[in-house]
């Protein structure tokens, strides 16, 4: 087919993933951020528009759309039971009962209950009964800026830049072992599985359009246009069924009750993220607000909400955040034992260390969850231990044994953040 989406393939553009590394024993670490995407949540849409996605009949959900589930407050607990244990065991943190309290600052979007109890889940698990307590901007009427300033009108998009940005992603992802086959194959699947009456002339035409991008009117606003806007969704709604746990005949309607067959879905929620929220344009209007406050933290630079001294900051919000932090970094990754390439839980993680120079270097990783421990819920430590994985930074002008130096990472990050989408101080 013409025009076709391309697939988003098990190799790695403009980054190199690395085994899991352990810093030299001579290295302290000094301080760590990290971004992470809220637990697994019941699908945001409500019933009217997923029964305009398929009259199949969906799933029962135990919370109201967009929430989070007690499952996915349960997968994030773990995850910071695992993060405590990291961070303990390698010093940032105080080893001793609620010691650590005082050094651990969790900051979610403020707009969502998922992203507020994915905070206090992550607080739970790594400082049990120490009654600390996730942090975000209050009133919850008024949006925090940061995690959304396109949507809430810190700056707009221009729908002719969207577009030539996301046509210049996929003209790179082309250059790999892409497959656009592939993706047409998908759609034509999937609108098979959403539309069993339909015939083979209307799936076709259904799945015929290339990837276009509206801002809306006003440019505040961005959205796929059919087929890959309710591709996308529905794809990760497949991933959300399946790490809620669900019975396999619900998931997909038992199209994907294995991780692997839920690989072949998720194709098309992936692309959307590497090709529309990774662009470049993207990435810089809606992500230079959470870029600069993660450089502030780096640098250990006080603001309205995060004094100086706290040793690990995370900040709770959505897959579009991490895509877009990601986007402005070249920072692009796939991996097979992981269908969801930004799943319930990833965390972008940006660790300060300093070597026996007295040098600060950034070390980059990736931490997630497979698909299978969230679903069965599993418990995370050193023996069973999430995807770790360790990013290059493409365009680091100074390196220390394959680390960017504090000084370089900034000026790149700097480089890139855009003036007009970066936003005031906003209380965040």
């Amino acid at each position: 087919m013409r025009n076709r989406l391309l697939i988003w393939c098990t190799v790695l553009i403009g980054v190199v993933l690395l085994p899991a590394a352990q810093a030299d024993e001579s290295w302290q670490l000094v301080r760590t951020v990290m971004l992470v995407r809220h637990g697994v949540r019941a699908p945001s849409q409500g019933s009217a528009k997923l029964d305009a996605f398929s009259a199949r009949g969906w799933p029962a959900w135990p919370v109201a759309a967009g929430e989070l589930t007690s499952h996915g407050y349960h997968d994030m607990v773990l995850l910071g039971q695992y993060l405590g244990l990291q961070y303990r065991t390698n010093g940032l943190l105080a080893a001793g009962d609620c010691q650590a309290t005082s050094q651990v600052l969790v900051w979610s979007d403020n707009l969502d209950q998922r992203t507020r109890l994915s905070g206090q889940a992550l607080l739970d698990g790594m400082l049990p009964g120490c009654a600390a307590t996730a942090r975000y901007a209050v009133p919850l009427t008024v949006p925090d800026l940061m995690f959304h300033p396109v949507q809430n009108r810190v700056c707009s998009l221009d729908a002719a830049l969207v577009n030539r940005s996301v046509q210049d992603a996929l003209a790179r992802l082309t250059g790999m072992d892409m497959h656009p086959d592939k993706v047409g194959a998908a759609l034509v699947k999937l609108g098979r599985l959403l539309h069993p009456e339909w015939s083979d002339a209307r799936l076709q035409q259904w799945a015929a359009p290339g990837l276009q991008v509206s801002t809306g009117h006003d440019g505040y606003q961005l959205k796929l246009l059919p087929p890959y806007g309710e591709a996308a969704t529905v794809s990760e709604i497949f991933s959300l069924e399946y790490g809620q746990g669900l019975p396999a005949d619900q998931v997909a309607w038992g199209n994907a009750g294995s991780a692997d067959a839920l690989a072949g879905w998720m194709t098309l929620h992936n692309l959307k993220l590497a090709a529309v929220e990774q662009a470049d344009y993207v990435a810089k209007r809606n992500g230079s607000m959470l870029a600069r406050r993660i450089l502030a933290e780096l640098q250990n630079q006080p603001d309205t909400n995060s004094a100086a001294g706290y040793k690990l900051v995370i900040l709770v919000g959505h897959d579009t955040n991490v895509a877009n932090l990601a986007g402005m970094l070249n920072l692009y990754w796939h991996d097979r034992n992981q269908p969801d390439d930004i799943g319930p839980g990833t965390a972008l993680v940006f660790d300060l260390l300093r070597n026996q120079s007295g040098q600060h270097l950034v070390r980059v990783r990736l931490i997630r969850q497979t698909a299978d421990q969230l679903r069965w819920a599993r418990k995370l430590d050193n023996g069973h231990p999430p995807l770790v994985s360790q990013l290059a930074v493409p365009g680091c002008q100074d390196e220390v044994d394959g680390l960017c130096t504090l000084p370089a990472f900034a000026r790149l990050l700097t480089e890139r953040i855009d003036p007009q989408c970066a936003g005031h101080a906003n209380g965040v």
